[in-house]
């Protein structure tokens, strides 16, 4: 009798909590993440996912399944993808705030055209793994002009997590599709309902696709298992980058990455020395391949103030005032090489129409060609 009292007290002050805390009482689930199993990627983000209260804004997912307003039809527009994980996608900003939406506004004011797109595709814990699938199975089906690749720091997790395999097959696992018992139970229990919202909230994407937390690694350890690696399986996979690119003949545009090295040297659970030393080994990579095939390089790292703490959000997350700076010093590098000079002024042909707003001269007519969607 004292047990079914309890357990009617302990649903009773769920019930109450939920409504109080304004959480609502609809139960919570997978489904409602904003990634989604994917059967060779393995994970992407849900199209149509939304969430309106989102740090400085909003995050939107586009019908497309990528961070962002739906994409831009038509042959006029010129567009640029950005490849990376969490530090692309911009996670501690909102979508009007992210840095490829930024460039993006940046690059259609020097040019004069609204027909600049720049579409976001960093997903959170990505690593040039994920990315390379990424690029080969849905981002060419984009048909891109200019292809951005901004990674270092989640290639490096594998490499602190032991029996280090170079397709990261001991670090990664398949994202689990299926809601479990806690989940389930939630359609009868409030209790239920309170402790999967708070598992939900804690629970990174990460934590869901891979074999083990790299944060449950003792540092001493990250790094012993750290120096037992290499950069290799890294620069192979962004030269198979590089390579599938050409192919198609899409501009790449390599970068080195930025990080606040006073934040992560105070973060307790991470090995500094190998985070530092494995971005650093990232970043001559592709130094390295840029100067081997003659690609524009973003000196991010070095132009970036990353003494300033403030524009960090822990080590290498940016608030809107990084993303800011991050983004004007790609707009920067992307106008000095001249990339996208010779899609802006590629001619047009007759009845093409179907983008935002009409090229501001006819040297930025847009694009000749096959229709591309």
């Amino acid at each position: 009798m004292l047990g079914a009292f309890v357990l009617a007290a302990v649903e009773c002050t769920s019930w109450l909590f939920l409504v109080f805390q304004q959480e609502g009482t609809k139960p919570v689930s997978m489904s409602e993440s904003i990634y989604q199993p994917h059967t060779y990627i393995g994970y992407t983000l849900r199209p149509g996912a939304r969430d309106e209260s989102y740090f400085d804004g909003y995050l939107a997912i586009n019908s497309a399944g990528y961070r962002g307003p739906e994409l831009m039809r038509g042959k006029d527009r010129v567009r640029i993808v950005c490849l990376g994980g969490s530090t692309t996608f911009s996670i501690r900003v909102g979508n009007d705030t992210t840095y490829p939406r930024l460039l993006e506004q940046k690059l259609r004011e020097t040019y004069g055209s609204d027909e600049i797109e720049v579409v976001n595709a960093g997903v959170g814990a990505y690593t040039s793994a994920e990315s390379l699938a990424n690029l080969a199975f849905r981002v060419l089906g984009l048909q891109p002009d200019v292809l951005i690749v901004y990674h270092a720091v989640n290639d490096v997790h594998p490499r602190v997590t032991p029996g280090f395999q170079a397709d990261h097959s001991h670090y990664r696992k398949a994202m689990e599709s299926r809601d479990d018992w806690l989940t389930a139970l939630q359609r009868f229990s409030g209790f239920a309902r309170v402790l999967n919202r708070s598992r939900m909230k804690s629970m990174h994407v990460r934590h869901m696709t891979t074999h083990v937390k790299f944060e449950d690694i003792p540092p001493d350890d990250q790094l012993a298992n750290f120096r037992r690696t290499d950069s290799s399986a890294f620069e192979r996979n962004i030269e198979s980058m590089i390579a599938l690119a050409k192919a198609r003949n899409v501009d790449v545009v390599l970068s080195t990455f930025t990080y606040s090295k006073e934040n992560l040297r105070d973060t307790e659970f991470l090995s500094y020395e190998a985070y530092s030393e494995g971005i650093a080994q990232h970043d001559d990579v592709m130094k390295r391949l840029a100067s081997r095939h003659g690609l524009p390089l973003v000196d991010v790292a070095a132009r970036f103030p990353d003494e300033r703490t403030e524009l960090y959000s822990g080590s290498v997350h940016l608030v809107s005032a990084g993303t800011e700076i991050k983004a004007q010093i790609f707009h920067d590098e992307l106008v000095a090489s001249h990339v996208l000079e010779k899609h802006l002024q590629r001619p047009s042909s007759s009845g093409s129409g179907n983008t935002d707003s009409p090229p501001s001269d006819s040297r930025r007519a847009g694009r000749g060609g096959e229709s591309r969607h």
